[in-house]
């Protein structure tokens, strides 16, 4: 017969204390920066104790680069909530580096949070707390690629509002605006029934695109717009602005001519017409 062999397993809290007692040495024996290497890349041996794990580990030691060392693990193993909580500690830290880094960490969970909610109110909570984010995060970034990319994540995030806020950021490192963000914008506004807020981006498109045939397009796009929504006393100040500029353009004017006396105003376009006769050389 064969001889039994008897194993004795040890119980969760004598591996943790093993565990806390193997992190004093390694904080003594290892300099600040590898410990959180080593916790970053540490196996997913047991998922419950390796939270009871991390959870004591920053009792022992709150050191904030630990912190965010053990958020970074918990993101890695699924754990979102306890990782943006723990980030949360971090956002009013005096280390500008953790603080941007931890910032960066907040706003990722926060995107992944918003596309997965379904609740309008949870959605306009977490919406409120990207915004908060964002605004921190900005003091922070100086690259141009960086504010872009965010731009248009916020753009599809359909937050045009912050996107704008972003955007300006940008133009202003940036030292000029960009046609082509002003024209996301302008649509996302639009898309979200803004159309008062797409109006003057519209028309600094017309005003900083080159090419002609732009301008002209974005200028029927606008009249159109206000057209469809009724708004004639914007509308009479966009056709008093603009069409003396585009009148050597026939279909255009004669466009301008029937949108105007589609008002229901015919002496605002006879008078829309003799300004722009007057106005060419």
């Amino acid at each position: 017969m064969k001889p039994y062999v008897r194993i004795k397993f040890f119980s969760n809290m004598e591996i943790l204390g093993f565990f806390l007692s193997s992190f004093m040495v390694a904080s003594l024996l290892f300099p600040m920066g590898k410990i959180e290497e080593l916790i970053f890349n540490a196996p997913d041996f047991n998922i419950e104790l390796s939270e009871i794990y991390l959870k004591n580990l920053i009792e022992v030691n709150p050191n904030t680069r630990l912190k965010l060392a053990i958020a970074q693990r918990y993101i890695k193993t699924g754990n979102i909530e306890i990782a943006y909580n723990i980030l949360g500690s971090l956002r009013d830290v005096k280390d500008l580096d953790m603080k941007r880094e931890a910032l960066g960490m907040v706003y990722e969970i926060l995107k992944w949070k918003y596309l997965w909610a379904r609740d309008k109110h949870q959605k306009d909570y977490i919406k409120r707390q990207i915004e908060r984010c964002v605004r921190e995060r900005l003091v922070f970034i100086k690259k141009e690629g960086s504010l872009e990319s965010m731009f248009y994540e916020l753009i599809s995030l359909d937050m045009p509002n912050l996107a704008m806020f972003v955007a300006k950021r940008y133009f202003l490192i940036k030292g000029k605006k960009d046609v082509k963000m002003l024209e996301k914008l302008a649509d996302a506004f639009l898309w979200q029934g803004e159309y008062k807020k797409s109006i003057p981006l519209y028309e600094e498109i017309i005003s900083l695109e080159k090419k002609a045939t732009k301008k002209k397009r974005t200028f029927k796009k606008v009249v159109k717009i206000l057209m469809w929504n009724k708004d004639y006393k914007e509308l009479k100040r966009i056709l008093l602005k603009y069409m003396p500029r585009f009148f050597e353009d026939e279909d255009l004017a004669l466009f301008c001519l029937q949108i105007a006396l589609s008002t229901g105003d015919p002496y605002f376009a006879r008078n829309l017409l003799l300004k722009a006769l007057k106005s060419q050389p």
